[in-house]
């Protein structure tokens, strides 16, 4: 590998990095804000089912 190409291969390569984590970034304030959004706990409406014999 020459270095011209061993440059180009650290400036990728730290440019990749880089991304994935703005990425990981991004995704952790958007799960932040989902949570406010949709609570996780969520209580459902009880409605009771009958049936009649016929």
């Amino acid at each position: 590998m020459t270095a011209m190409e061993f440059q180009q291969w650290k400036q990728n390569f730290i440019r990749d990095y880089l991304d994935e984590t703005d990425d990981m970034e991004v995704l952790e304030k958007i799960k932040k804000y989902a949570k406010r959004i949709y609570p996780r706990k969520r209580t459902l409406a009880l409605v009771s089912f009958t049936r009649r014999k016929r």
